[in-house]
């Protein structure tokens, strides 16, 4: 995933596109019980988040976190554009680093349920929730809305308020 060659751009910025990507409970199908309870104790219709920079696809599912080429239909989604980010060539390859140092891991479930039903805030560096992943990943990129956050502390729904999405 290496954008620049060549010690003559070290210095070059590159302006990547980042969008938020939410799955919202729709009230008309069958929903999982997980995703009803997400909603229910977070008072968000907002049960599931991911995050796109350019055409990597960021994600952590029961499946795990995954760091892919976007490939998906985002019909399904409701995206929301944010401001496009500006990096040098350090800053994006510290970000990829962590990308790749991240993927594969596990799902967190005991720290959904630990910071987000019952709020003692356990979490674990090696697994990570949805809105716990997207948020780091926010966080590299020096999003302002959530520098001043822990990152297990946020919901789906939370981490659309903090960047104004409904």
């Amino acid at each position: 995933m290496e954008l620049f060659t060549g010690a003559e751009q070290e210095m070059e910025c590159l302006k990547l596109p980042v969008s938020i990507a939410f799955k919202r409970i729709n009230k008309n199908k069958h929903e999982e019980f997980a995703h009803k309870a997400i909603c229910w104790w977070t008072k968000s219709e907002l049960y599931h988040v991911e995050i796109v920079i350019g055409d990597i696809w960021i994600s952590s599912t029961g499946k795990g976190t995954h760091v892919e080429a976007l490939k998906e239909d985002l019909s399904d989604w409701n995206v929301l554009d944010i401001e496009d980010v500006v990096l040098t060539r350090e800053q994006y390859n510290n970000v990829l680093d962590w990308l790749k140092d991240h993927e594969h891991m596990k799902y967190d479930w005991l720290a959904i349920v630990m910071s987000q039903f019952i709020p003692i805030g356990i979490q674990s560096d090696k697994r990570w929730f949805c809105s716990e992943m997207a948020t780091r990943v926010l966080q590299l990129l020096g999003y302002p809305q959530v520098q001043d956050v822990e990152a297990y502390n946020v919901s789906p729904g939370y981490l659309g308020m903090l960047f104004n999405y409904k």
